[in-house]
């Protein structure tokens, strides 16, 4: 991903996006696809997929989401509104004239993705989501705190048990202070250990407050080396460093996303493809919870499932499977060729 690649919008709401742009191959006739980032990461996420789509002539467009990369990083957290973000990305579509394309997810890119399929369904011809599920829309207000015993008791695991810290005061400060730390648990050569450190309550926190370690021999997961992941901590230490991706935590924690007048019995357009694929080694994520989610809002005859033998970063971990699923996802589909 070329950074002569990138191009720059300054979106309706003031903010600039930076964002890799590829059209399509002249004499493919083959549309775009948009993939859009989780925490805390950045458009190059994507490198793997990237490199096989326009290989075979699709076009890409990635952006750096709002908090992260070459995109700006506003301060306060109301700012990070999932609904907002999405408009935000559809100015880029607008700008580059795509008025149809796939469109991919990953951890919390799967909010603004989930807005863009509930706003625009037009705008897309299918959409799919990795690692986390399509995100609904809750009406009432936010808890986190019922959220995470609602989890415990259907699928006996806090899972979000990290959301209080990351959307605390201080939270974007205590990993700032503890890079090296928190990466060694983010990205860790084994990701059982996210079922005791990560997802329940106050053990991320814990351990990176203390600036607790993992054996050199275990800090490193086999997609990895250590030249790979400082350029990937130097790419969030922007300005704030972690302020801006934590404060979609704070957004989401206070309700921002939330919207009293949705319809309660709201599903996505019966007739749009989605693909959801599972981590099966993702102990936030949890499979369990993706699929029920999906199997709830999507038409079951236009849903596809595929489970990845993966920790949470299934697009790192497993680059060639997920190229392929998608590809084999997309030529299924009429206008996806």
């Amino acid at each position: 991903m070329h950074p002569s690649s990138y191009r720059s919008i300054k979106v309706p709401r003031g903010y600039s996006y930076g964002y890799f742009y590829q059209a399509p191959a002249a004499d493919s006739n083959l549309p775009y696809v948009l993939f859009l980032h989780g925490f805390p990461s950045t458009s190059h996420d994507w490198a793997a997929q990237v490199a096989h789509f326009t290989k075979l002539g699709y076009g890409v467009i990635v952006p750096d989401l709002l908090g992260y990369g070459r995109t700006d990083t506003p301060k306060d957290y109301d700012q990070y509104k999932e609904r907002e973000i999405a408009g935000d990305v559809l100015a880029i579509l607008d700008e580059e004239g795509v008025d149809k394309s796939f469109i991919v997810g990953h951890d919390w890119g799967c909010g603004p993705v989930s807005r863009l399929v509930d706003l625009h369904p037009h705008r897309f011809i299918a959409v799919a989501f990795l690692a986390a599920s399509y995100a609904p829309v809750q009406q009432g207000p936010s808890n986190i705190d019922d959220t995470m015993k609602f989890f415990n008791h259907t699928f006996g695991t806090d899972a979000f048990g990290y959301w209080p810290f990351f959307a605390s005061e201080d939270g974007y400060k205590v990993l700032n202070e503890n890079m090296d730390s928190f990466y060694d648990i983010l990205f860790p050569a084994n990701p059982e250990i996210w079922k005791t450190h990560v997802a329940p309550r106050d053990k991320l926190r814990e351990w990176v407050t203390n600036n607790q370690r993992l054996p050199e021999s275990d800090r490193l997961p086999a997609y990895w080396d250590a030249e790979a992941r400082r350029a990937h901590q130097d790419s969030i230490m922007g300005p704030g460093g972690f302020r801006g991706p934590t404060n979609w935590y704070k957004a989401s924690v206070s309700g921002l996303n939330n919207d009293p007048d949705r319809d309660p019995n709201f599903k996505l357009h019966p007739d749009l493809p989605v693909f959801f694929g599972a981590a099966l080694r993702d102990y936030v994520c949890v499979k369990a919870m993706g699929e029920g989610i999906m199997r709830r809002f999507v038409n079951p005859d236009r849903l596809t499932i595929h489970d990845f033998d993966t920790s949470h970063w299934v697009m790192a971990e497993a680059p060639q499977e997920v190229n392929n699923a998608l590809e084999s996802f997309f030529k299924g589909i009429s206008g996806g060729r």
